[in-house]
Order: C-alpha cells, then sequence, then structure tokens
C-alpha cells in the first residue's frame, strides 16, 4: 500500500454548524497524493463529535479544552504523513487546493511551508468574523507576491512535517495568534 503523503489537521470547538461542510469539500478534492484526515475535537460541547463520527476516513481525536494551537500540536504527532495541510473547521476547500500547493512545494526542497489565502463567503453577516478576516491581512496579504507575505493564516497552510523539528510547535495557551508566531517562526 501506498505510503500517507499528506496529513490533513482540522482542530474542532463546538464546530457543529461547520464541520460537515468542511469535510465534504476534503472527501471531493481532486488530490493525487494519498492523505488521511485527522480532526481533533478541542472539548466541544455541542454535536460536533458525532457529526465528525459519520465520517468513516476521518481519525477522530478527543482532548479537553487546551486551543488550537495544542489541538494541531497533538495531531502533527500522530500524523503519518511527510506534509501536514491545516485547515480551520469553517472552512471548505476548492478542489484543486491541496494538489496546487503541493505541486509548488515539489518545485524546490528549499520550501518549508506554503499557504494560500482565504476569503470570506460573500454571505457573511458576522461583523467580528469580518473584522478578523480584513485584521488579518496585515501578516498574510494574498496579493503580496510570494516569499514577502509575514506568515501564513493556518486556515490554508502546507507544511513539511521535518519543518517542526526546526521551528517547533504551535504555541499553546492562547486562542488566537498562535498561526502568526509559527508563520513568522518558519520565515
Amino acid at each position: 500500500m501506498e505510503k500517507i503523503q499528506i496529513s490533513i489537521i482540522i482542530p474542532a470547538y463546538n464546530a457543529e454548524k461547520t464541520i460537515g461542510l468542511t469535510l465534504h469539500s476534503l472527501f471531493a478534492m481532486k488530490l493525487k497524493e494519498r492523505f488521511e484526515v485527522i480532526v481533533v475535537d478541542d472539548g466541544s460541547t455541542d454535536k460536533t463529535k458525532e457529526i465528525i463520527a459519520g465520517f468513516k476516513d476521518v481519525k477522530l481525536i478527543s482532548q479537553d479544552r487546551k486551543g488550537p494551537g495544542a489541538a494541531r500540536n497533538t495531531a502533527i504527532k500522530q500524523a503519518k504523513g511527510n506534509y501536514a495541510y491545516f485547515l480551520d473547521s469553517d472552512c471548505e476547500v476548492i478542489s484543486d487546493t491541496v494538489e496546487k500547493l503541493y505541486t509548488y512545494m515539489q518545485k524546490d526542497e528549499k520550501i518549508g511551508a506554503v499557504g494560500g489565502s482565504i476569503e470570506l463567503p460573500p454571505t457573511e453577516k458576522n461583523i467580528l468574523a469580518i473584522a478578523d478576516h480584513y485584521a488579518s491581512w496585515y501578516h498574510h496579504n494574498p496579493r503580496q507576491r510570494s516569499g514577502k507575505v509575514r506568515s501564513t493564516p493556518t486556515a490554508n497552510l502546507l507544511v513539511k512535517k521535518e519543518v517542526f523539528d526546526k521551528t517547533g510547535y504551535f504555541m499553546t495557551g492562547v486562542t488566537s495568534g498562535e498561526d502568526v508566531d509559527f508563520g513568522m517562526n518558519v520565515k
């Protein structure tokens, strides 16, 4: 059997409204490489775990609430792939996204991480989500040239697993900003 090349890692906390769409989008991807999907339920109190359990090809890991950085770290340590693709539990992947990121990384062995932009749905009404989206452009404006971005969001990020040996894992004990910290360490 062919080795798993990419481990798709999703931290989830009270994501019952979105995790199903996220997982459906992953299994509809056009990806040539063999992959696994790992979702870390970070102490959800809603039906997140039950929804995830309905996907037979998803590895579900449950832990007490520790935050997204700790959830990603838990998954990285159990991941079988040579690459870790990070996605948030409220995101849908365009069918060729991971394939494009992976293909780009194969161009140069010095590339340790590559990310893509994230877009809000045009119907988004939550003012906090909209403000967070635009504020985050300071660190990862998708219109900047490759190599010029300060960091990339973990809602769409592919990382060689060996990078963690050099940079360490995600910051824990916080509920946001761990992806910016990690991205700056990688850079």
